[in-house]
């Protein structure tokens, strides 16, 4: 029977953004060496942006008409979205649609990073981050992660991870580009706690122009200009979560779980 993985990422026209894709199709070839793997970009923002600047880019749909057109039976969709927002509900609105018209035998979604409200997605997330970005023992050093945010129901993701951080991991703390908690909200609770130091990471599969932008660019909006204009000695790094082992066996699992539903009666 003809299996294919399809690992879908929001996507970016950035060329460090590959680096975290090109980690996950190295894991998912190594895992399940026999299985067809096609990688997508799941947002049609971005599309139009790369077909405005020539690339050919195909949407989910168009991947999964063509899996179909070749005969493969049965599909693993892997979200590499860190929650379930808008992205991840179209990305399960498209399989469902296909498994209506029959096209496969059966199709499954893999959850994205943060799968569930739950303590124990919550504690597995909070555990990477411990392990990938320890504590270097200064209490005035600070690591912030920084979320993209949703005006979706599922931004509430991001202030549950932020408020488990903070209970869990002192040092670790959530910020979102969109809503709460903003960069102000933080920067407030640092003057609070002493903090002079701070490690910029994004809290995104892949390191994209939000990135290079949003949260390092040289001008006076970033998130590490805003920084160190309040007196902050700040660092960023740019490696989106999909480089990182811990992160990456997340969705790996995620995915693994996909493929066990796929044996299901």
């Amino acid at each position: 029977m003809s299996t294919a993985i399809v690992l879908a990422a929001y996507g970016s026209r950035h060329l460090k953004a590959a680096a975290a894709m090109n980690s996950m199709i190295r894991r998912a070839g190594a895992r399940w060496p026999d299985v067809r793997l096609e990688p997508v970009v799941a947002s049609h923002h971005i599309r139009r942006m790369m077909e405005d600047e020539g690339d050919d880019v195909e949407s989910l749909e168009d991947v999964l008409t063509r899996l179909s057109d070749d005969d493969v039976e049965r599909v693993a969709i892997q979200s590499l979205h860190v929650i379930p927002g808008g992205g991840f509900d179209k990305m399960r609105h498209t399989a469902r649609k296909f498994m209506k018209k029959g096209a496969f035998s059966r199709v499954e979604l893999g959850e994205p990073l943060l799968g569930a409200e739950t303590e124990d997605e919550m504690q597995r997330v909070a555990e990477a981050v411990k392990s990938e970005f320890p504590d270097d023992g200064d209490p005035a050093s600070a690591l912030l992660l920084m979320a993209h945010g949703s005006r979706h129901h599922g931004h509430s993701y991001y202030q549950h991870l932020d408020q488990y951080l903070r209970d869990h991991v002192p040092h670790a703390h959530l910020g979102a580009m969109k809503l709460e908690p903003s960069l102000d909200t933080v920067i407030k609770r640092f003057r609070e706690t002493g903090i002079k130091r701070v490690t910029l990471q994004p809290l995104m599969f892949a390191s994209g122009y939000h990135v290079a932008e949003d949260m390092s660019g040289n001008h006076d909006d970033s998130w590490q200009t805003r920084l160190e204009s309040e007196g902050f000695e700040v660092e960023s790094v740019k490696r989106g979560l999909g480089e990182y082992d811990a992160f990456a066996r997340i969705w790996m699992d995620h995915l693994s779980d996909a493929m066990g539903f796929l044996d299901r009666r």
